[in-house]
């Protein structure tokens, strides 16, 4: 079969993806006919990481003016969380907390760089053993990987096969619709040549796709999103800045603002891409579909940048976006409290798997809060695990952010440490704030509230206790 160019005729287009739609039909039932099988096939489920997302940076959020349309568009589809908060702003910690329901001084994934214990249950171990074929578009941190079958899938280019056709015709729509076309990252072009090759096979896929193109610093999307949203700037660099930056100006922080915004934009291009290719297959109703960041970032909020280690909402709060056709209702927003410890819950509920006693306490399918409208926890658990002389844990509730710091570290990240931040904004080593009157986090009300302080403090005491780790970690 010759695959077609972007310059072919429309009417080549659509001969060849109602050739595409016809195989896909024969495959399923060739599949039921040998079977037997009435049940409709089990759900795929797709895991989408995108590091540093923001939430209140996309269209969703309710800013119109952000040009994230696909990400949009799922989100209408599905359900999305507005309050959910990671467990630690680190990448590692917080991709083993998604892997295992459980913390990261539980798991033991303390910092960025350390291996999962072999004696932890993960998400893709669960879907492994329930018949899921396991596969990863990128390098898994070192015994990240257990229970995945196919690690690193990609590379090269595509075959001239069905997928050489899906994927050549999902170019050629995105040019003739007008949008802003980019090459497509290995990763994401690696998903969509599996979900074309393997998405009708009997054995469901869980499919792990951790952007390439995300949002973590520095900031330098290619044209034309670096000027998407700030075509006049001229300053300096402000793409990457140190983590305690008091001296740029407002339009400095403008066009960093900026720069991130077309980042998104960029990155929800690339997951465009992908969402296509599941709707030119036919498996967006087959398929449970999870968006998630790791954590946020700052983005200049009392001077600050990239994941200083105090627990702020921006760089806490996490985007997590669920579609599942029929399961999932559409156009549904959660202002309800959660943690990204409740996504492994919440995709073995979808799965119709149990959670196992290990991760019971500690992660909570999120199905109530969009079914019954209830809450799965009063208050999430954040920590900062001991990392050059910073350690400190945090709880927030609805009413109240409460931060403990145990130690605060005099150690540079880059030019200026966790101890210089806090003494150059006066912060002492306990937070309090009242998160509902001031949402910004501008006044510390520690000293005022003692008895506020105390039970906080007790809640955090009690979840640690429970969280304790009761495993072989060899």
């Amino acid at each position: 079969m010759r695959v077609s160019t972007p310059f072919q005729r429309t009417s080549d287009r659509h001969l060849e993806r109602f050739i595409l739609s016809a195989v896909a039909t024969l495959i399923v039932a060739a599949t039921a006919t040998q079977s037997g099988a009435v049940e409709p096939p089990r759900p795929h489920v797709v895991i989408v990481m995108i590091d540093a997302l923001r939430p209140d940076h996309l269209g969703a959020w309710g800013k119109p003016e952000l040009r994230t349309p696909h990400l949009d568009r799922v989100a209408e589809q599905g359900v999305f969380f507005r309050n959910i908060f990671a467990p630690m702003p680190s990448s590692a910690p917080s991709r083993a907390t998604i892997l295992t329901g459980r913390a990261p001084h539980t798991h033991g994934v303390r910092i960025n760089g350390r291996n999962l214990p072999l004696a932890e249950l993960t998400l893709t171990e669960l879907l492994a053993d329930n018949g899921y074929t396991t596969v990863s578009t990128g390098r898994l941190q070192r015994q990240f990987d257990q229970g995945f079958e196919h690690v690193n899938i990609g590379g090269g280019e595509l075959a001239d096969s069905l997928a050489g056709v899906m994927w050549d015709s999902l170019k050629y729509g995105d040019a003739e619709d007008g949008h802003v076309s980019t090459d497509v990252a290995p990763d994401v072009r690696a998903a969509i040549k599996w979900m074309a090759t393997h998405g009708h096979d009997e054995a469901p896929t869980f499919l792990w796709l951790d952007m390439t193109h995300n949002l973590h610093e520095a900031w330098r999307p290619p044209p034309p999103y670096d000027t998407m949203f700030d075509a006049d700037y001229t300053g300096r660099d402000v793409s990457v800045n140190p983590m305690y930056s008091p001296d740029l100006t407002e339009r400095e922080v403008q066009h960093a603002h900026a720069l991130y915004d077309g980042q998104a934009s960029f990155v929800d291009s690339q997951f465009g891409w992908f969402t296509k290719a599941l709707t030119e297959l036919g498996l967006s109703e087959r398929t449970i579909l999870v968006v998630v960041s790791d954590h946020g970032t700052y983005l200049g909020e009392h001077d600050l940048w990239q994941k200083c280690p105090v627990m702020f909402d921006p760089v806490m709060r996490s985007t997590l976006i669920v579609r599942q056709n029929g399961v999932v209702p559409a156009g549904v927003q959660i202002e309800n409290l959660a943690q990204l410890s409740d996504v492994f819950a919440t995709i073995l509920d979808l799965a119709g798997r149990p959670v196992p006693d290990r991760a019971a306490g500690s992660s909570h399918s999120l199905r109530s809060t969009w079914e019954s409208k209830t809450s799965v926890r009063p208050a999430v658990f954040m920590e900062f695990c001991q990392y050059k002389g910073t350690a400190s844990k945090a709880i927030r509730s609805e009413d109240w952010l409460y931060v403990y710091f145990e130690s605060v570290g005099e150690i540079p990240w880059g030019e200026i440490s966790p101890a210089d931040v806090l003494r150059a904004k006066g912060w002492p080593r306990r937070l309090l704030f009242d998160v509902k009157a001031d949402p910004d986090l501008t006044v510390n009300l520690v000293d005022r509230h003692p008895e506020v302080e105390r039970q906080l403090r007790i809640q955090l005491l009690d979840w640690l206790i429970a969280s304790e780790n009761d495993l072989d970690s060899r």
